[in-house]
């Protein structure tokens, strides 16, 4: 990883999470607690996949995990 994309990588990152800071930081001003719940948990777990993703050797093998929908035994 070179210099260049590293800055371009973190800079992301930093826009992001201000953007997180700010949209839950206006509803909680403006509609209360709920906002603050939802923007913020989402905004943090989306943020650490980023930084994951971002940051991860490219000759790591990682186990990437997809949500299947469960067979509910119809007829």
């Amino acid at each position: 990883m070179n210099s260049s994309s590293t800055s371009t990588e973190v800079g992301n990152i930093a826009l992001a999470a201000s953007f997180v800071v700010l949209a839950a930081a206006l509803g909680y001003r403006y509609i209360g607690l709920p906002p603050v719940i939802i923007v913020g948990g989402s905004g943090l777990i989306g943020l650490s996949r980023l930084v994951d993703f971002l940051f991860e050797e490219a000759d790591t093998a990682r186990n990437h995990f997809a949500v299947v929908p469960l067979d509910c035994g119809g007829a």
